[in-house]
């Protein structure tokens, strides 16, 4: 299967020569396929946020290349790097950055982009989701997982390609967390998306086909993670 995602030597200096430079990410090589699920594990400071902050295109390598579906995104114009990430990327962040004064439901109307019925896509997302009777309730009314599910909702009103997520269980219990991963992995799984998530959360390796870590800047090492025995949707899929 041809990755969906290349990563070629892609390194990020800050403050280049200045005698505060931060080499925060080095020579780091990355392939993912779609439906494949990959956790980035790492301490503060690691590196791994800015190496996801790259593959999103929100932030420009200093070196190396980054490709999805063989474009290379280094070339793209700052205007159709926006456009790449409207129709490809869907972000989940931490601090789930819901507009306090919309529903669920207006929530995740409000990230889609040129969909025609954004309102009937949004509910069937937060129905999945399993917050068909959240629809109108506010992010203070809400439970972190139900905040975080709805985020997730929201990543996923443009049908993207790749989900890329930023410590997206840093504000929620172990229990609850896990749910809200397992959601991730099944959606992953069963449309074939490609599922970045950038943690330090041990909790959550088992949903992971691979893990690999992170230390100044570098990857270090690889392991095999246990997402085959795991997911719901690859017992399924085995058991027909």
């Amino acid at each position: 299967m041809e990755p969906l995602l290349t990563i070629e030597k892609l390194s990020k200096t800050f403050n280049p020569g200045a005698h505060t430079e931060v080499r925060a990410v080095q020579d780091i090589n990355l392939e993912v396929t779609a439906g494949e699920i990959i956790l980035i594990m790492g301490p503060s400071g690691s590196g791994k946020t800015t190496l996801l902050t790259m593959i999103g295109g929100l932030l420009s390598p200093t070196s190396g290349k980054i490709w999805f579906e063989n474009k290379e995104l280094q070339n793209l114009s700052q205007r159709k790097l926006t456009l790449w990430r409207r129709e490809n990327a869907g972000f989940v962040f931490q601090s789930f950055n819901l507009l306090t004064n919309l529903s669920a439901l207006e929530n995740v109307v409000i990230g889609g982009f040129d969909l025609k019925d954004r309102k009937k896509r949004a509910a069937g997302l937060l129905k999945r989701l399993m917050l068909e009777d959240r629809t109108n309730a506010r992010p203070d009314n809400l439970s972190g997982g139900e905040r975080q599910r709805v985020a997730i909702a929201r990543a996923l009103i443009n049908d993207p390609k790749i989900i890329l997520a930023d410590e997206p269980t840093a504000n929620l219990d172990k229990k609850i967390g896990h749910e809200v991963m397992d959601l991730l992995c099944s959606i992953g799984c069963e449309e074939e998306k490609g599922v970045i998530i950038v943690s330090h959360d041990e909790r959550i390796k088992d949903i992971a086909n691979r893990v690999l870590y992170i230390e100044d800047g570098k990857l270090v090492r690889e392991e095999i993670g246990a997402h085959n025995k795991v997911c719901k949707m690859k017992k399924r899929k085995n058991e027909e």
